[in-house]
């Protein structure tokens, strides 16, 4: 068999790769925690990311209550720059707009 006819032969098969612990192919994106069967668009993941990263925040609102001394405003009003931005790249319906917004709000850990 010819290289171009195995070629061929894989042109219906995804070829994943690792990149910084997500993985991807020509049109699926899995990213980092999510199992390797799950296809997650990015319509579904860029509201999941809205939705955490609200929660973080309310959080941190509440920690700011709770103990006045702790500065969270400045990230609050960050936080919630990024989610704005997200809900405004869902209703443009640009795909690089909305790639950017998630990127943007999966740099928010879910550490507290």
């Amino acid at each position: 068999m010819s290289d171009d006819q195995k070629a061929c032969e894989n042109t219906d098969k995804e070829i994943w790769r690792e990149r910084d612990g997500d993985f991807r192919a020509d049109n699926i994106f899995v990213p980092r925690g999510a199992a390797m069967t799950e296809a997650v668009t990015l319509a579904d993941a860029l509201p999941n990311e809205i939705k955490r990263v609200q929660e973080k925040r309310e959080r941190w609102l509440g920690y700011g209550q709770k103990y006045p001394n702790m500065m969270v405003g400045p990230a609050c009003a960050m936080m919630q720059a990024e989610i704005d931005e997200g809900i405004a790249a869902l209703a443009s319906g640009d795909v690089f707009r909305m790639l950017r917004a998630h990127e943007a709000l999966l740099q928010n850990s879910s550490d507290d």
